[in-house]
């Protein structure tokens, strides 16, 4: 998990967001269960998907797998819209997830559960990568974040680790440069193309090559 900034918003969204609210709580007060159903997905708008999907490029903004590659991607709501239906079409409460995640945050509450929002807060410094395996940093809001998302389920570690390896023969390309200057050059080539944070799981790639420096390359 990286820290995520919001992009502008899709201009769908802003220009219907509150009449789509007010027909939603009609919907509501109608007890119309088929009406409510249509017009709570209202922000399932392809430009709106395409605007949270682009602003983690097209990651899950929790356990940082390439979405397509675990499941269908869902429009998440920071805040459940189950317990503040007012949010439903809040521009700064949509982001983009895995639909595993998305099923795991369910409608736990953020500020009791302390479950990290990365559009609002650095994870940084509470989610911590040992390889492939994450760890709260012994903080409350990673341990919580961590297992009401099951960001350490076994499919999601999976992939962790094949990225791993990845990175180990990258670097032990460049354990093998004949000089300092060839060296150079293939940290600098490393950095630039494995610490793209477009690539999956940032984060963990991050920890791991600081770990690797840190003990001399």
């Amino acid at each position: 998990m990286i820290k995520l900034e919001k992009i502008v918003e899709p201009k769908v969204l802003k220009d219907n967001a509150i009449r789509w609210l007010q027909e939603l709580k009609e919907a509501i007060a109608a007890d119309d269960k088929q009406l409510i159903k249509s017009r709570k997905s209202r922000y399932n708008h392809s430009d709106i998907k395409a605007a949270v999907k682009s602003e983690t490029h097209g990651k899950c903004a929790f356990c940082e797998c390439d979405v397509t590659a675990v499941s269908h991607g869902d429009i998440e709501h920071s805040f459940p819209k189950s317990l503040d239906i007012n949010k439903t079409f809040e521009w700064a409460n949509l982001g983009y997830s895995c639909q595993l995640c998305n099923q795991s945050k369910s409608d736990h509450d953020p500020k009791f559960e302390k479950i990290i929002d990365p559009y609002r807060i650095n994870p940084e410094p509470f989610i911590k990568f040992y390889c492939a395996f994450i760890n709260s940093n012994g903080t409350l809001e990673g341990r919580q974040t961590i297992h009401h998302l099951r960001l350490d389920r076994a499919e999601v570690v999976e992939r962790r680790q094949n990225t791993i390896k990845s990175l180990i023969k990258s670097i032990e390309l460049i354990q093998l440069a004949k000089t300092p200057e060839e060296k150079a050059i293939l940290i600098e080539d490393f950095e630039s193309n494995e610490l793209n944070p477009k690539l999956e799981f940032t984060a963990m790639r991050r920890d791991f090559w600081i770990a690797y420096k840190s003990r001399g390359i």
